[in-house]
């Protein structure tokens, strides 16, 4: 298990610093503080699965505030999905309140002023998603922060308990490999489009046109080896103007043949470290690079490295 934090580590004259250190270090700066005379109990465990990062924290009683001063000191640019697995909690943030119960989600937008009290002993999951990483996806959810999402009225939530147990449960234990990794990631984030990417007066369900982009990006991921695959065979395939499919791309912050692009180079980069035998230009190919050159400078351009090397350097 991959132990971030615990408070058994130290004396017990010592845990209030040590945790309030390591929340800083390993979330945020905040401000710290225990319900309870008796001394604060508490551990994180967890680890980093590509670009997202997630955590489990157990503890007792507290408190955690983050000030614009803290923000403005030391920010992470991150929008948080926080799922409470025992006990319960509180969450403000932008003038909303959430009461958790066992089960229940919500967001949290690290740039913005909060406050989380624990009411008793807590258990909660908590992944983190850069914002240069959803794009104009954390524009939408940051009015949402702070809203109960309940695992007893809303078929996602509930669906989405099992999900997050077993990623951190594989992050404790560092079972993933790089492409488990990529899979995981990418059930994460469209976990996160699926609760939070609609109209803010559309209840807890994903918009139309939300469910629509999700479905050109499972056409495309299948797609990726069609050297024509772009906006006018998402268009084509379903029934709509390529005007359009540029529109619901642009509106999750990433433009479409950028968005197939990185993806085709996600896919590349997999096969190459899966599959070392493979000649470099045949990966290319089947992952919709036609010119192997223009390929190689692809992935130059996103790692630093060139395709062997970056084979090499596993």
């Amino acid at each position: 298990m991959s132990i971030l934090l615990d408070t058994r580590t130290v004396p017990e004259a010592e845990r209030r610093d040590y945790w309030s250190e390591g929340i800083s270090e390993h979330f945020f700066p905040a401000r710290f503080a225990p319900a309870e005379a008796t001394p604060f109990s508490g551990r994180v465990t967890g680890a980093d699965i590509g670009s997202i990062s997630v955590r489990t924290i157990r503890g007792g009683r507290h408190s955690i505030a983050r000030t614009p001063r803290m923000i403005a000191a030391s920010d992470p640019e991150s929008i948080l999905l926080c799922q409470v697995r025992t006990g319960s909690c509180r969450v403000e943030q932008g003038g909303r309140i959430a009461r958790l119960a066992p089960g229940d989600l919500a967001a949290h937008d690290t740039s913005l002023p909060s406050l989380v009290e624990a009411d008793d002993a807590f258990e909660m999951h908590v992944v983190g998603f850069p914002r240069w990483l959803i794009g104009g996806l954390a524009d939408r959810i940051a009015p949402r922060t702070a809203q109960r999402v309940a695992a007893s009225g809303e078929l996602m939530a509930n669906m989405a308990g099992p999900l997050l147990a077993s990623v951190a449960e594989a992050a404790q234990d560092r079972i993933l490999d790089d492409i488990e990794a990529s899979r995981a990631t990418e059930m994460l984030l469209s976990l996160l489009r699926v609760l939070f990417d609609r109209p803010l007066d559309d209840g807890l369900r994903p918009s139309g046109s939300a469910v629509l982009l999700t479905r050109m990006r499972d056409y495309a991921l299948a797609h990726l080896s069609d050297p024509d695959l772009g906006p006018e065979n998402l268009a084509r395939a379903h029934f709509v103007s390529t005007r359009y499919v540029h529109r619901l791309f642009a509106s999750s912050g990433i433009g479409v043949s950028a968005w197939i692009r990185e993806r085709r180079l996600d896919a590349a980069v997999r096969e190459l470290r899966a599959h070392r035998e493979r000649p470099i230009a045949a990966v290319a190919a089947d992952c919709g690079f036609v010119d192997p050159a223009g390929f190689s400078r692809a992935v130059r351009r996103a790692y630093g490295f060139s395709p062997r090397e970056l084979r090499a350097r596993g």
